[in-house]
């Protein structure tokens, strides 16, 4: 999940989903992360948890994104696919000085509840 390749850490966000539906004591210490609010290490590994899709972490995830911005981070919210988190994701954007406009196309990148 911290490779600097946005397609292996995409990769493995799908694989960790995938355990997560067979195995979810595997991953429990990333879904635990979740009730403990710790916003850096949702951050790290937003992936994961947009593609898990878990209603009303949407919350979590847009204040990750506010604390912890990045440019591939914020595109990955305002592409994944929940209106709730592109909404949040348009305003911090705007934020932090960039101007989002939309555009025919597709995105490659996490999407909500992918993985279930």
């Amino acid at each position: 999940m911290q490779d600097e390749n946005k397609e292996v850490r995409y990769a493995a966000a799908d694989a960790l989903v995938y355990m997560h539906k067979f195995h979810p004591e595997i991953v429990k210490p990333l879904t635990d992360v979740i009730s403990q609010e710790n916003l850096y290490l949702i951050a790290k590994n937003y992936p994961f948890y947009i593609r898990l899709g878990i209603p009303g972490t949407e919350d979590l995830l847009i204040k990750a994104l506010d604390r912890y911005f990045s440019e591939t981070m914020c595109l990955d919210f305002l592409n994944c696919g929940n209106s709730l988190i592109e909404l949040n994701a348009m305003k911090i954007a705007e934020q932090n000085g960039y101007i989002v406009s939309q555009k025919i196309g597709h995105y490659y990148g996490p999407k909500w509840g992918e993985g279930n």
